[in-house]
């Protein structure tokens, strides 16, 4: 028997924290095994090792300085995505490499600033250097299904009812091929994060959409679909890390009683709250006149969280929203505080051998202000993963 999982953090004025579950043993060395036990069956194939970091699906024959040799299963597909299993570059001596970006197909939304900044950003990033952009294969309907009901799918694809189709923003022929291609980019940054340690998605974090319509800005939850998505390829224990300055309530509906999930989510304004039974740390800094509070609070929490839910991976929102030069900003960090944030993130995952694959999500100031703020955290990941 695994021992209890205990409560994540202390509960605190303005938290809510929930805890419950068990937790993976915590193996080391060949023959242990993610939770699940030795020998899990997924996707046709054995789980059989678990060195740290906890990379499921292989079992390590030799291990030397210069050379590991891994037996990996069939992992088979899902939708239209046949996943082969990663050999993970923590376990193998290469050359360092640029941050993985990937961009998605915006369509006739790319020349809007909302979506623009995503364009510059990797534009920017890549002349720095610091990261190579790679186009993103398109999701299957099959994929959205993973978390969206029939109903809202079939009103994507038509535009009818068109009150549930434009429930997530505008609908127009061919809109939903946009949020594909966004969820595609989703899948294959969290793909590459098994192999690197780390990835990142030039958009996405529509953490407002539920599974039966959608919300703010939010056609589509790529964020809880990713959940799904792990969890179909044998990763059991996922941490949703939404520093977004709007509460994920859509992500939080979408996982009522979910043990083996943490929802870590510190906002400044909050719609339609939810208390999961998830496991989760829900802080809401309204009305801090700085970040000093919510700076100290995550140095401390966001370690604790990784160290007592042991995550195998984590899927990042990095909002921008929260950048006190927004107009009528919810939260009020300064480029220095978003620095230390996306600094302190990175460091405390990689540290622990948890990979991370993140998105964009919220920003509402000038072009190229958001595209200095989102280049922040694609340069803070690229320090950590070298």
């Amino acid at each position: 028997m695994h021992p209890p999982m205990r409560p994540a953090i202390v509960d605190q004025p303005g938290a809510t924290v929930a805890g419950g579950g068990t937790r993976a043993a915590p193996g080391r060395g060949r023959g242990m095994a993610i939770a699940g036990g030795i020998g899990r069956t997924v996707g046709g194939g054995r789980l059989a090792a678990k060195f740290p970091p906890s990379w499921l699906g292989g079992e390590i024959r030799s291990r030397t300085s210069a050379k590991i040799t891994v037996s990996w299963p069939n992992w088979g597909m899902i939708g239209n995505h046949p996943w082969t299993a990663p050999v993970p570059r923590f376990f193998r001596k290469t050359a360092m490499k640029p941050l993985t970006l990937f961009l998605p197909d915006y369509g006739p939304l790319a020349g809007k600033d909302v979506y623009r900044r995503h364009v510059v950003v990797g534009e920017q990033a890549a002349a720095e250097g610091i990261a190579t952009i790679a186009n993103c294969k398109s999701a299957a309907i099959e994929d959205l299904l993973l978390l969206h009901t029939v109903e809202y799918v079939e009103s994507l694809q038509s535009g009818l009812p068109e009150e549930l189709a434009t429930s997530g923003g505008t609908w127009f022929q061919g809109s939903i091929d946009i949020w594909l291609s966004v969820l595609g980019g989703l899948f294959g940054a969290i793909e590459t994060a098994l192999v690197d340690g780390v990835a990142g998605m030039l958009g996405g974090g529509g953490h407002h959409a539920y599974p039966e319509h959608g919300g703010a800005l939010s056609p589509v939850n790529d964020i809880a679909i990713g959940v799904h998505y792990l969890r179909h390829h044998g990763f059991k224990r996922v941490l949703v890390l939404d520093l977004d300055a709007h509460f994920g309530n859509g992500t939080a509906a979408s996982f009522p009683n979910d043990p083996d999930l943490f929802l870590f989510d510190f906002h400044g304004h909050a719609s339609d709250f939810w208390h999961p039974d998830t496991p989760h740390c829900f802080r809401n800094f309204r009305g801090e006149p700085d970040a000093r509070r919510y700076m100290k609070t995550l140095e401390k929490e966001l370690p604790s969280v990784l160290d007592e839910f042991q995550p195998e991976v984590c899927l990042y929102a990095a909002g921008m929203d929260v950048f006190s030069g927004t107009p009528n900003p919810p939260l009020r960090l300064r480029v220095p505080d978003i620095e230390k944030r996306e600094t302190i993130v990175f460091e405390a995952l990689l540290c622990r051998k948890i990979p991370v694959a993140y998105v964009h999500a919220g920003g509402y100031a000038s072009l190229g202000t958001l595209a200095e703020l989102h280049l922040v955290t694609a340069r803070a990941a690229y320090r950590a993963l070298t």
